[in-house]
């Protein structure tokens, strides 16, 4: 009997766009929690469901927070997480574990914080993901 195991995609998207944010000079915290104390700007991702294709391939899907004190940077920050999860298909998620298709459920939307009035872009994607023989 053959046992596939799938990274935790939450964790290396997190790692993946916050390296990438910092070398485009942005520091911005991202991860599937709330920073405390609350930053201005932050992204917060989290698998919120999928299904697995095959016995190789996950497809699981991501719902993204983008926040910031404005709507308009709150929107550039969604944007640019749309753009650089587009550009991962063909890359690795976490060593070994390739990314075959990005697709999109829901396009970026302003939908501030109902409970801080934060201003926030939401979103939902899914990508395909190989993975590895334990």
């Amino acid at each position: 009997m053959e046992l596939i195991s799938f990274p935790n995609v939450t964790a290396a998207l997190a790692k993946k766009f916050q390296a990438f944010a910092a070398d485009r000079g942005i520091d911005l915290p991202v991860s599937d929690r709330t920073p405390t104390p609350r930053p201005s700007e932050f992204i917060r991702l989290w698998e919120t469901g999928g299904d697995r294709r095959n016995l190789v391939t996950d497809r699981p899907t991501v719902t993204v927070e983008a926040y910031a004190d404005r709507n308009s940077r709150a929107g550039e920050l969604a944007d640019l997480f749309r753009a650089w999860f587009y550009a991962q298909q063909g890359e690795d998620l976490v060593q070994g574990c390739p990314i075959h298709h990005v697709g999109e459920y829901a396009r970026p939307a302003s939908l501030p914080h109902p409970d801080t009035n934060q201003a926030r872009y939401t979103a939902t994607y899914s990508l395909d993901v190989r993975g590895t023989t334990l």
